[in-house]
């Protein structure tokens, strides 16, 4: 009878695989303790639903499926797994974060040492998917995570654009000091000025720029605004939803709350979009 092996260290199961340790060597097993990446790596994420997992050797990060094959080859300063939100049917785990130093200096081969001298380094940042396609050539300053519609924003020598990873392929480059991702292929922008206008994901303006404050969540369908110096609500597509009458307001869902004089109110008849 074969011997089991007795692990140094285990993490959590995910996708009926278990990343193990032996001798600070990293592979993983599976949920019969079979071996299905053997333990030679200094690192090895979780595992996504492709069977695919993040590996770390001599200082290189490239990404192995249970097999063996390189679906990204070792080569970068860093993977991670950017968050997605909203955008089904992809899931964390269908897309890759990879990093470049744009000025190569040593780094620690400790993987959460490296995280954090990493946070003090230029990167030059990119997206692969799981098949190994690029889909955002690392040439960027910074990525974010992928939003409602597949919109991931990309920024470069501090301006903004934008990539929708579903159709594959940039809608803009960086042009706006700002850019916030909204509902149906809008976008909140700021170029040029302190004040917010919308745009199109075809990059064309549908409210020139006009407030001088917008605050809410990416991928929202309200937004707090600020128009000559009260605050209102707006519709993701720029209609006005509460008039621009209240010191400050409030958003809870469909819900408005507007404050005037210290006090707030709850709005029960906001204005019909127009």
């Amino acid at each position: 009878m074969k011997k089991e092996i007795s692990w140094d260290h285990k993490r959590h199961e995910t996708n009926g695989i278990t990343p193990v340790c032996k001798n600070n060597k990293w592979g993983a097993i599976n949920k019969q303790g079979h071996v299905v990446v053997s333990p030679k790596w200094d690192f090895i994420s979780w595992a996504t639903r492709h069977n695919q997992v993040i590996v770390m050797q001599d200082g290189k990060f490239g990404v192995i499926d249970l097999d063996g094959n390189y679906i990204i080859p070792l080569g970068w300063d860093h993977i991670t797994f950017p968050s997605v939100f909203g955008c089904p049917p992809f899931d964390q785990g269908d897309f890759f974060e990879i990093r470049s130093l744009k000025n190569p200096v040593p780094l620690s081969s400790c993987y959460d040492d490296r995280r954090y001298e990493l946070a003090n380094r230029e990167c030059w940042n990119g997206l692969i998917d799981y098949r190994g396609t690029i889909i955002v050539e690392p040439k960027y300053d910074c990525i974010s995570s992928i939003y409602d519609g597949g919109i991931v924003e990309i920024k470069k020598d501090n301006q903004w654009g934008a990539v929708n990873v579903i159709a594959r392929s940039i809608l803009f480059e960086p042009m706006y000091e700002g850019l916030i991702p909204s509902q149906n292929g809008f976008f909140w922008m700021r170029k040029g000025s302190h004040k917010w206008g919308i745009i199109n994901s075809s990059n064309q303006v549908i409210c020139k720029p006009q407030w001088a404050g917008i605050s809410g969540y990416r991928g929202s369908r309200y937004y707090r605004a600020n128009r000559y110096g009260g605050w209102g609500v707006l519709q993701y597509d720029g209609k006005c939803v509460v008039d621009f009458i209240w010191d400050d307001v409030r958003i809870n869902g469909e819900h408005f709350q507007g404050k005037k004089n210290k006090k707030w109110h709850i709005i029960d008849d906001p204005m019909t979009p127009q």
